[in-house]
């Protein structure tokens, strides 16, 4: 290929040969890339780096470098699992050794991946077969893809994509969230145990937000959330209240409390229990025995207050 003149000074001056020359390196690194990659419509944005990558060689400008680094860092985000090598590293590393020259000695580096080079989405799936959870996770590819996959893998149908945060570092973005929500965490199955949540799409939509925003993960694309986030959120709600009146199947005879018959509003204003995994629980012999010792405690204050009125009189 034909370089700018500018882009092979140095080269030619130290008569390197064809075969060994760093930018034919590079540039076929970059058409291999392309070309070895076997993802369903990939084919564009491979197109659109490779053509970057011509045009910079041809140009050295920093406006192309920065335009081929976004070709790139877009080819990465749709096709590309967890790639360390980025070309237009290699590109500014051949600038500072005098390889490529162009006017202006500013190198913008234009995307840094020192910690987690991985980069793609942060998101949530939601599905009415799981009214009452979230599952929260991270992927490399898009989120609407992964639901797909998901849906095809474990055999649920109508995933739907609460929201998606499109960062820098998404791992540690779910890292954080998982963090926050250990305590809702919910055991589903030994595969994929690990990310739902019983937690409402807005509550992980919020937390995924403030996580973002709390540890500077850069966010390199766009983020959306469902339309309908809320009214999903309502039913995830609803879903929970089956849960909490299992709890009035334990309990028998009369229940009081202050001298106030406890009723069944009472029990559904309860708040939800952290770890609670299935409505099994609430109707377990364990805790059928818990609700029974309350009912005692709650009987016996009533007779010792009856008996104290008693005395008085």
């Amino acid at each position: 290929m034909n370089y700018h003149v500018s882009a092979r000074k140095s080269l030619e001056s130290k008569k390197v040969m064809a075969d060994t020359d760093p930018l034919d390196l590079i540039y076929r690194g970059i058409v291999n890339r392309k070309n070895n990659c076997k993802i369903s419509g990939a084919r564009p944005f491979g197109d659109a780096m490779v053509a970057a990558a011509e045009s910079f060689l041809k140009n050295p400008s920093q406006s192309a470098l920065d335009t081929f680094a976004q070709s790139e860092r877009a080819w990465v985000r749709y096709a590309c699992e967890g790639t360390t090598r980025l070309y237009s590293h290699d590109f500014e590393k051949a600038l500072k050794k005098g390889q490529i020259k162009f006017t202006g000695n500013v190198i913008k580096n234009s995307w840094s991946r020192k910690d987690n080079p991985s980069c793609g989405w942060v998101y949530s799936f939601w599905t009415p077969e799981r009214p009452n959870l979230v599952k929260i996770g991270s992927t490399t590819t898009h989120p609407q893809d992964r639901a797909t996959q998901f849906a095809k893998k474990y055999g649920i149908t109508g995933i739907k994509v609460m929201f998606f945060f499109e960062v820098e570092k998404p791992r540690l973005a779910e890292h954080e969230l998982h963090k926050v929500f250990k305590a809702q965490r919910v055991m589903q199955d030994k595969r994929d145990s690990i990310e739902w949540f019983e937690v409402t799409p807005s509550e992980a939509w919020r937390a995924a937000g403030l996580a973002i925003k709390n540890l500077r993960i850069p966010e390199v694309g766009r983020s959306a959330r469902h339309p309908r986030i809320d009214e999903y959120t309502q039913i995830s709600l609803q879903s929970r209240e089956p849960a909490r009146k299992h709890l009035l199947t334990a309990l028998s005879g009369e229940w009081s409390q202050g001298g106030r018959r406890v009723t069944q509003q009472d029990v559904l204003n309860m708040p939800n229990p952290k770890t609670t995994s299935s409505t099994d629980s609430m109707t377990s012999p364990r805790a059928k025995i818990g609700a029974r010792t309350r009912i005692a405690r709650a009987g016996a204050v009533v007779k010792a207050r009856g008996a104290k009125k008693e005395r008085r009189a």
